[in-house]
């Protein structure tokens, strides 16, 4: 009977192994299965003549843009940045750790907000935005989480969750100072642009576009020369 007893336990370690086994192949497999979509994502990607593969690898390196394997339309730096894809990337780009979001912050976030879904995915970087003090809220309580950025307000974005400091006499200028013949003096967003400009985060061009959208290309080097 003893000896039926110690055979069992033998059984019972040897299956116990063999579950821990396959779970840990298991593991390495979807370890794998995160980590070779990104690798081939880059690599297709960078056999494209845009711009922005010089950056790539710091960009998903960093979690910046995200991409499906084999598709690399997914990295679309082309196109239309919407409202919530900003503040994630910035978030991310700036290595900032999200607060908790729990059912308080989701109280919180829909008394704040009337067009915001506290369950979506984007819902707990909006949270942490929206308490750090990086959301202009309106008094109609609209976030409008999927509109697109305007590229002046979206670069005041990112100078403030970076929270780089502005020196004073960039606010005091009332002259149109810039290098861009869209510029206006007097404005808002010629601190920024001016911050921008003198740290390398643009360059001069004719023109800067302030009231059209942003894409995300764009947003992802200037996030990169602000992490600089």
């Amino acid at each position: 009977l003893r000896k039926q007893q110690e055979e069992k336990k033998q059984q019972i370690a040897i299956e116990k192994e063999a579950v821990k086994t396959k779970a840990e192949i298991i593991q390495q497999n979807k370890i794998s299965l995160m980590i070779e979509p990104v690798s081939e994502m880059i690599d297709m990607f960078k056999e494209t003549q845009h711009w922005i593969v010089a950056y790539i690898d710091e960009i998903v390196g960093r979690n910046i843009i995200k991409g499906i394997a084999g598709d690399t339309a997914s990295i679309q730096p082309d196109w239309t940045l919407r409202k919530v894809e900003l503040y994630k990337m910035v978030i991310h780009g700036a290595d900032i750790e999200l607060l908790e979001y729990n059912q308080e912050a989701k109280n919180i976030l829909s008394g704040s907000y009337a067009d915001i879904d506290v369950t979506s995915w984007y819902a707990p970087y909006i949270y942490t935005a929206h308490v750090h003090g990086w959301v202009a809220q309106n008094s109609d309580q609209i976030f409008d989480p999927k509109a697109p950025v305007p590229r002046a307000e979206a670069l005041k974005i990112m100078i403030t969750i970076f929270d780089k400091s502005i020196p004073e006499t960039m606010y005091q200028l009332t002259n149109n100072d810039l290098p861009f013949s869209d510029t206006y003096s007097n404005q808002w967003y010629n601190p920024y642009l001016r911050y921008a400009l003198s740290e390398e985060i643009i360059t001069p061009q004719d023109t800067f576009r302030t009231g059209e959208p942003i894409f995300r290309g764009e947003t992802a080097k200037i996030i990169l020369e602000l992490g600089k």
